[in-house]
């Protein structure tokens, strides 16, 4: 018999409210798991804060998971230094900024610390960007490995320096052993159709479900272009052992990210991954 999913919903879903408050409003939807989310709203979380006292973090956020009976799955952080650049005292930065939010994911037992690329550097040819941010990747994953305990994701994003699936996969080859958070949005929002990125389910670790159609990052389940049952039959096809994490947002600065209600657009996706998965949380 399949086993049941593990299923997420990501910080930020809720990120118009203090963290305790989102990790119980997850909770509260019946969904045991929450990936943090470091980056977009840092008022609720900080990845400078995580990266600097990553001791007193991991206690502090590991007790607002405790009080709210959920389990931490995943942490994603952006940082204003860049994979995608190639300052050497930038690149020293965000090795030790890396590490550390490493040592903070250990102690909180999250297993993956994911990123995105960042947008690209003016000014560099695309052979000489990419050569750029694959020994970033290479070093920050380093960096991370030396911790132990804690495995490095990449998320390719619209916009990025790294958005598109081909440029993904280039990416897995350039550094073996290197797997993915996978964002069909990222993808479908850019107009790609679902065979472009299926090659990369057995490259991934944790994956991102939020509906999407081309123009539109966010949308409404039955609004969009990717068929999630098929996603989630290619990944137990391929062997994903991973985390299932909804992301549904509401930007009000981004307009295909503040016009679906964030509670409805989850709690289908949570009944689709559990119907499509095993039946069962």
């Amino acid at each position: 018999m399949t086993a049941a999913p593990v299923i997420a919903c990501t910080t930020h879903s809720f990120g118009i409210v203090p963290l305790g408050a989102a990790l119980r409003i997850i909770r509260a939807l019946e969904i045991p798991c929450a990936d943090l989310i470091a980056a977009t709203y840092p008022e609720q979380l900080d990845p400078y804060a995580l990266a600097a006292h990553p001791t007193q973090e991991a206690e502090r956020i590991g007790n607002l998971a405790a009080d709210a009976h959920v389990t931490l799955t995943g942490c994603f952080v952006g940082f204003r230094e860049r994979l995608g650049s190639p300052d050497p005292a930038e690149g020293r930065r965000r090795q030790e900024l890396f590490a550390a939010v490493a040592a903070f994911c250990r102690r909180c037992r999250i297993a993956h610390l994911q990123t995105g690329i960042g947008r690209a550097e003016p000014g560099l040819a695309p052979d000489e960007q990419f050569a750029v941010i694959v020994e970033n990747v290479r070093a920050a994953r380093e960096a991370v490995d030396a911790v132990g305990g804690v495995e490095l994701l990449v998320e390719a994003q619209r916009g990025a320096a790294i958005q598109t699936p081909a440029e993904l996969g280039r990416l897995l080859d350039a550094v073996p052993g290197l797997r993915i958070n996978h964002d069909p949005g990222q993808f479908a929002c850019q107009g790609f159709d679902q065979a472009s990125y299926e090659v990369l389910y057995s490259r991934t670790a944790h994956i991102h479900m939020r509906q999407a159609r081309p123009g539109a990052l966010q949308t409404r389940l039955e609004e969009g272009t990717v068929d999630f049952v098929r996603v989630v039959a290619g990944l137990q096809a391929s062997g994903f052992t991973g985390v299932y994490a909804t992301e549904y947002v509401h930007f009000a600065g981004v307009p295909d990210c503040s016009t679906v209600d964030v509670v409805t657009e989850t709690v289908k996706m949570r009944d689709l991954i559990r119907r499509a998965g095993a039946g069962g949380a």
